[in-house]
């Protein structure tokens, strides 16, 4: 990605090329980001809940506890990569776009993205929390075989 804050020199059809790119490149982005997020949040739910119903061996657990762990912090680290590519855009766009308002930019590459992460990045920590907390105490929460 070029440098956000560098003065354009493009021609108005290669900036409408590039806000096009920009607009884009984030809904993919975004798309695949909530697919993954439905998806695991899905997943943990399920995986918990089969924790809790059935006996499994103490090995079993702690190494599904440990990839849940694993998988949440990258969610998070996802959620802020995903912040700083939306920063990025953002700052592009607003440069190739200097005669737009910049609601109009808001329009165009979404409003949402710094509040949905933030919010998606808060319910990974809880979950990550949670898996912790079931790994910490594993004997009051699931029945374990040797």
């Amino acid at each position: 990605m070029p440098d956000p804050t560098s003065e354009v020199t493009l021609s108005p059809d290669d900036r409408k090329f590039e806000l096009t790119h920009h607009q884009n490149a984030s809904i993919a982005i975004w798309t695949d980001y909530f697919t993954f997020f439905t998806w695991f949040v899905a997943g943990s739910v399920a995986i918990l809940g089969w924790l809790a119903t059935q006996e499994v061996k103490t090995n079993a657990a702690n190494l599904i506890c440990l990839v849940m762990m694993g998988a949440s912090a990258f969610g998070v680290i996802a959620s802020i990569g995903l912040l700083i590519y939306e920063f990025a855009a953002r700052k592009r766009a607003v440069t190739l776009a200097k005669e737009q308002p910049a609601k109009d930019i808001s329009r165009l590459l979404g409003n949402l993205t710094k509040t949905s992460a933030a919010l998606m990045s808060l319910v990974l920590i809880g979950l990550a929390a949670i898996w912790i907390y079931v790994f910490l105490h594993q004997g009051d929460f699931l029945r374990l075989k040797v």
